[in-house]
């Protein structure tokens, strides 16, 4: 299955939102959990990024056909990267997690069937978000099977819930998430990410938050 095009598991066309970009860049956890309980913990604010952060490259990418998505890149040519179809009516992304800092901005958009979103800091990508829903099981396994490939170099760190899994890849100061998450249909949302690690970290985009939310779905039962 090569890594591009409708047909991988790399190019999405579902997203999951709690409430707008707030809930998509806030983790992979059960959706069930209310948007408003991370709104509610204390800011935990990235304190390390500057540009040269953003400018320190890494193999890590969001990929669609053939195109990538970096931390450091400008972040007009990230959204060329992944748009809505043309006649899907997408809405702006306008709202950030309070986890985040002044400093940043949301850019992205989001329709009904899918979303892409972004965390800058001055003109360039921070962080990026791609989610998608309705896809089986089997589709979810693809898409973390086709970055392990890509990123065979790197030791993933895996965490598995029980309706949850979660890889992540790390290079230098960056790191690239892959999660599927089962719905109450029975179905997975997948969501994509790459950012700097403060980033990942204030979006709830690390091994140490999967595991939480493991841990809580878990119990939940």
């Amino acid at each position: 299955m090569a890594v591009s095009g409708l047909a991988n598991p790399l190019s999405f066309r579902k997203a999951l939102f709690l409430s707008g970009v707030a809930a998509m860049l806030l983790g992979c956890g059960p959706s069930e959990r209310p948007a408003q309980e991370a709104a509610a913990r204390p800011p935990d604010t990235p304190k390390l990024v500057v540009a040269a952060d953003l400018l320190k490259q890494t193999e890590l990418a969001l990929l669609n056909e053939g195109r990538r998505v970096a931390v450091g890149d400008e972040f007009r040519e990230a959204l060329e990267v992944f748009r809505p179809g043309r006649r899907v009516k997408a809405f702006e992304l306008r709202d950030l997690p309070a986890s985040l800092g002044p400093e940043f901005a949301p850019r992205g958009w989001e329709t009904d069937s899918e979303g892409f979103g972004l965390v800058v800091y001055g003109e360039r990508v921070a962080a990026a978000v791609r989610t998608v829903s309705g896809r089986s099981e089997s589709e979810m396994m693809d898409a973390a099977e086709a970055y392990g490939r890509l990123y065979r170099r790197l030791q993933p760190v895996e965490v598995a819930g029980q309706t949850s899994r979660y890889w992540f890849f790390e290079s230098g100061n960056q790191r690239l998430m892959v999660c599927g998450a089962r719905t109450h249909k029975g179905n997975w949302t997948v969501t994509l990410a790459v950012g700097l690690n403060p980033v990942m970290d204030a979006l709830r985009m690390s091994p140490a938050r999967a595991k939480e939310d493991a841990l809580r779905a878990a119990r939940a039962k």
